[in-house]
């Protein structure tokens, strides 16, 4: 197998091929990346320059790639991964392919074309003229999110502009790598496997496809110590099976022998995944189970990492997957609006346990019927593909296509008004009947019932945008604006300064909502509504944009910790069943819900997440005042509180709006490995006190939180310390308690935890890694209504 390289590209109807970037495998070529790549147009992120690019998605492109075969001898094969969309393909001058949907794989048998010296041409039509053309034959559909006409088009539907995406994006090119095949190739194996009932042993049998291939192989399965080799044409009992879960990844290598060489290699794992949908006092339970095992999914929302694929590469894959896992999530959720992701992304996630909640990609819209054949393919090979993969334990037909629906009093049992429904409902489940493995199918997300809004939160899983978007609820309400499963929810914020300023190359333009700030947000009323909830939450806005950029993003950590630590309390009876937070990542230097930006500099709402997704913690639920988004000052307060891990004690202190010691109470406890209510309905005297809760096993700090009032109402100066320690370890203390303390320096550095809050005698160690030593007096803090950054 020979994947072709140099290729060169040109707009039709001119005269000048230019060189393409050379891409690293599994990634293809983009036509805005090639542009850039010859200097015809500049960064696109930059400043407003996505404004002149508009011009690229109306016009047709010209690919080609000269190459050398071994011979024309053989049966050969060449394998496009990817066609972005509308594709007409020469080899050697005769026409061996029309393409027109960017998912899908084709194999073309160019026997009879094959020369030792090959020209092989690609001219892409424009999707955008294209899909206008669709639109304007069958008609108008209605969608949420870019151009109408994208839902006639078979490619990432987020290339038409999101609300965190431009809509000049829209790219072309083969964006998947084609591959010439003239020996044998096994490109897809696949075990299909099923447990017994006590899941100790698997009867084995496995799939084989490729190219030039025998008839039978030895298949070899080992792990660790264990090795077993048996024929591919028969089955296999497997037992004493290693399970694979979250919390114990474990792995099978899968190897095709031939002469005994290894053909091809890959990893598998094992697991019983279920989705308990029960009837209860809540309504219908949402919730999975991995090998019997009850399971809370914490999870991440995934966009494309970038809105040109061809400029990522695997390593900014692991990068992003080793900081999800770090961060304790166990789940991600692959949008319906992008792409489906490459292999390295899916083996990883088996790697580190990171489970997959696998979208198919129809997003926010009505899709049409004429589709349906196109569609009928792509999900049989995605299915294919993914099948092997132990991470994948849900498909979901779409994203907020039934919402959409829902919202316009479209009929969605009606296929005529809906046609979707035929996808979703009939297409997409018997694929996964037919190819797959033990997987969990959700006809939508969100989806509640047959003739159930998808609004209604008591069944299903839901899209929890009450706070930001909708009516706009404080984001202390969580606690009552949950669902059976929340697998979308969010708050703004703006990326790390240095992304901005990398981006915005104006100084001038460096200032809370300027021309150039305001075109890095693409969300309707982003203005409108940050301002409300950074003036509810703090009382006021910053002028200078590194202070408004931290306030932004405490607000926004605030806002999603407080979510993980209400809806983590809610396992309790199965009532949440799951939380994926909106959204990971971005996919250009914009504003954005996300925790991670576009650079891959950490939010502070990654920190906060994190350390509600400890394995040990403790929470509190406060009822009546402002601690729960209420201004109205009662005398008392009723808690709740609970915790998560083995402790003996808990220790509460309060502090009024001032800093200064108010109480302190302890109570012994005997919290488990589940959650436990340590206080119901526990009186405090309200007064706007500040709370810090503690949890103790043997004198030994257990687990911390706090719980603050309004924000707006704090007014502390606290004496802070900071003391280096040694191998980037910085000791903080404090007089007085303090919000958000953020550590930050000129260079960029990972660190254990940031933006906490600090209380009196309670120091905390923050590592900072691959610290260099010459950065100690480098230091600087920032916290809550200090109005400068301050020197260490």
């Amino acid at each position: 197998m020979s994947v072709l390289k140099n290729w060169h590209f040109k707009q039709v109807e001119t005269e000048i091929w230019y060189p393409c970037v050379s891409i690293e495998y599994p990634f293809g070529n983009q036509v805005h990346i090639d542009l850039q790549y010859n200097d015809l147009i500049g960064d696109p992120f930059e400043n407003d320059n996505e404004i002149e690019l508009e011009w690229i998605k109306e016009v047709e492109w010209e690919y080609k790639c000269l190459f050398n075969a071994t011979t024309t001898n053989c049966d050969s094969y060449l394998v496009f991964e990817g066609l972005d969309t509308f594709a007409d393909v020469k080899l050697n001058d005769i026409s061996i392919l029309n393409s027109s949907n960017a998912f899908q794989k084709h194999i073309i048998n160019v026997t009879d074309i094959i020369q030792i010296e090959n020209k092989l041409y690609i001219r892409f039509n424009s999707s955008y003229n294209q899909g206008k053309q669709l639109e304007l034959n069958y008609g108008k559909l209605p969608n949420w999110n870019g151009d109408s006409s994208r839902v006639y088009v078979r490619k990432p539907q987020y290339q038409y502009g999101w609300d965190w995406q431009p809509s000049n994006f829209n790219t072309a090119g083969p964006w998947k790598p084609i591959k010439l095949i003239q020996e044998p190739y096994i490109e897809d194996m696949f075990i299909k496997y099923e447990l017994s009932e006590n899941m100790a042993f698997a009867n084995l049998s496995i799939e084989i496809s490729g190219y030039n291939l025998d008839e039978t192989y030895q298949v070899r399965i080992k792990r660790q110590d264990f090795i077993a080799t048996f024929n591919s044409t028969s089955n296999y009992i497997l037992d004493d099976i290693d399970l694979w879960s979250p919390s114990t990844p474990n792995l099978y290598t899968l190897e095709i022998l031939s002469n005994g060489s290894v053909l091809k290699s890959q990893k598998v794992g094992f697991r019983k995944v279920e989705l308990i949908q029960n009837q209860d006092l809540f309504g219908q339970s949402f919730y999975f189970k991995i090998n019997n095992e009850p399971l809370q999914i914490h999870g991440v929302n995934w966009i494309p990492l970038h809105s040109f694929t061809s400029n990522t590469t695997i390593e900014n894959y692991k990068s992003i997957l080793n900081l999800i896992h770090n961060a304790n999530f166990n789940l991600i959720r692959v949008w319906g609006g992008g792409q489906y992701e490459i292999d390295v992304f899916y083996e990883y996630c088996d790697q580190l346990g990171i489970l997959i909640w696998q979208d198919f990609m129809f997003s926010c819209g009505i899709y049409p019927k004429e589709m349906y054949s196109s569609v009928d393919l792509e999900v049989e090979q995605q299915i294919s593909r993914f099948r092997k993969y132990a991470s994948i334990i849900i498909y979901t037909g779409n994203n907020e296509d039934y919402q959409i629906a829902n919202s316009l009093k479209i009929d969605t049992n009606n296929v005529t008004q809906f046609p979707g429904k035929k996808i979703y409902e009939e297409i997409i489940p018997t694929k996964i009947k037919n190819l797959s493995n033990q997987v969990i199918y959700h006809f939508g997300s969100p989806y509640s019932a047959e003739n159930v809004s998808t609004y209604y939160e008591s069944v299903g899983d839901t899209h929890q945008w009450k706070v930001w978007l909708n009516e706009m609820e404080p984001y202390q309400k969580w606690m009552e604006l949950s669902a059976r499963f929340v697998s979308e929810f969010g708050m703004f914020s703006l990326p790390r300064d240095k992304t901005l300023s990398k981006y915005i190359t104006k100084e001038s333009e460096l200032y809370p909502y300027s021309k150039l700030v305001n075109f890095r947000s693409k969300a309707d009323k982003y203005e409108e509504r940050l301002n409300h909830y950074l003036n509810y939450n703090f009382g006021f806005i910053s002028t200078e944009l590194s202070e408004f950029i931290y306030y932004s993003q405490l607000l926004q950590s605030d806002a999603l910790a407080l979510a993980f630590r209400y809806w983590r309390f809610k396992w309790m009876d199965y009532q949440v069943g799951g939380i994926i937070v909106w959204q990971l990542n971005d996919c250009w230097p914009g504003l954005s819900w996300s925790i991670i930006d576009f650079e891959g500099r950490l939010k502070l709402a990654y920190y906060g997440i994190k350390r509600e997704l400890k394995n040990e913690v403790v929470g509190l639920y406060r009822s009546g005042g402002a601690g729960n988004g209420r201004q109205t000052i009662l005398k008392f307060d009723s808690i709740t509180v609970w915790g998560i891990g083995d402790a003996d004690l808990l220790k509460i202190d309060y502090y009024t709006s001032n800093g200064d010691f108010f109480d302190n109470e302890m109570f012994n406890v005997n919290s488990t490995r589940d959650i436990s209510i340590i206080l119901q309905d526990h009186l405090v005297y309200h007064e706007n006190l500040i709370i810090q809760l503690r949890t103790f096993n043997a004198s030994k700090l257990v687990a911390r939180s706090s719980d603050w009032p309004l924000s707006k109402y704090i007014n502390i100066d606290p004496n802070l310390c900071i003391d280096y320690l040694h191998d980037g370890k910085f000791k903080l203390s404090t007089n007085k308690p303090v919000k958000g303390l953020e550590l930050y320096f000129d260079n960029d550095y990972l660190f254990s935890d940031n933006g906490i809050d600090l209380f009196p005698n309670d120091p905390q160690i923050i590592q900072v890694y691959n610290f260099n030593q010459s950065d100690i007096k480098n230091v600087k803090y920032r916290f809550y209504k200090s109005l400068l950054s301050i020197k260490y």
